[in-house]
C-alpha cells in the first residue's frame, strides 16, 4: 500500500483502530508520508474554499469547462453503462483551484503555506488534540492556541504538537515565545527539523535578531516547501 492509499484509507475510515494508531505513529516519523498527508489535506481545503467563493468559483468554472469538455466527456456505451470520471474531474478541479490560488498569492515572506495539523497525534488525549487540530486547520489560531499550549506543556518530547503549537504562536505574532520552541525543533532529529528552521528564521527576523534569522534560513534546503521564503529572508538580511 503506497502513501496515498494509506492516507485515503485513514481519512475515509477504512482502517481498524490498530491500523489508525500505526498510521498516526508513522506520520510523526516518516517525513515523506507527512508531506503527502499535508499535500492531500491542503488540496482538499483549497478546493473547498475555492468553490465556496463566488468570484473565484466562476473563475474556476471558466477554467474547468473546457477541461471537462476536452478530457472528461462522459460517453454512453452500447450496453447503456455510463463511465464515471468523478475522480478525474475532482483532480482537474483541484489542480485548477490551486493554480488560481498560487497565481494570486503575493510573494512576501509572510505569505507562506501553513501545514495541515494531523488529528489525534497525541495518544491518550485524542479529544483535546482533535479540537485543537480542527481549529488550527480552520485558521482559528487564537482559539486553537490554548489547547495546543496545554498539549505542548504535557508532551514536551512530542515534536508534532510542539511544531504546530509554535506555528500557532507565529500566526498570533507571539514570536518571542515561539522562537525557543522552534530552535529546539530545528536542532533536533524529528521530521519537522528543516521546516522548523524556516519558522525559526521567520520568528528571529520578526524580532530583528538577524544573525539567528540568517543562521536558520541557511539551513532550509531546496527540497523544503519553504526554501524560496527562506531565500527571501536571506536576501533581506544581506
Amino acid at each position: 500500500m503506497n502513501n496515498f492509499e494509506k492516507i485515503e484509507a485513514y481519512l475515509e475510515g477504512w482502517m481498524t483502530q490498530e491500523e489508525r494508531a500505526a498510521f498516526e505513529a508513522e506520520l510523526q516519523t516518516n517525513e515523506a508520508l507527512r508531506k503527502d498527508y499535508e499535500d492531500w489535506l491542503y488540496t482538499e481545503r483549497v478546493l473547498q474554499k475555492q468553490l465556496s467563493a463566488d468570484e473565484k468559483t466562476q473563475e474556476l468554472k471558466n477554467i474547468l469547462t473546457p477541461l471537462t469538455r476536452k478530457y472528461f466527456k462522459v460517453e454512453r456505451k452500447p450496453q447503456g453503462k455510463v463511465v464515471s470520471f468523478k475522480k478525474y474531474i475532482i483532480a482537474a478541479a483541484t489542480a485548477a483551484a490551486i493554480l488560481i490560488i498560487f497565481l494570486s498569492i503575493p510573494g512576501g515572506i509572510d505569505n507562506y503555506q501553513v501545514p495541515i495539523m494531523p488529528q489525534a497525534v497525541v495518544r491518550g488525549a485524542e479529544d483535546l488534540s482533535n479540537e485543537g487540530a480542527q481549529l488550527f486547520n480552520k485558521g482559528e489560531y487564537e482559539k486553537a492556541l490554548p489547547l495546543l499550549k496545554q498539549q505542548a506543556e504535557h508532551n514536551p518530547e512530542d515534536a508534532t504538537i510542539q511544531y504546530f503549537y509554535a506555528i500557532a504562536l507565529i500566526k498570533t505574532a507571539q514570536y518571542e515565545i515561539a522562537l525557543p520552541v522552534l530552535e529546539r525543533l530545528s536542532e533536533g532529529v524529528s521530521a519537522y527539523k528543516e521546516d522548523a528552521a524556516f519558522f525559526t528564521a521567520l520568528a528571529a527576523y520578526k524580532l530583528q535578531r538577524n544573525d539567528t534569522a540568517l543562521k536558520y534560513a541557511q539551513q532550509v534546503s531546496e527540497h523544503s516547501p519553504y526554501y524560496k521564503k527562506a531565500q527571501k529572508i536571506i536576501r533581506k538580511l544581506n
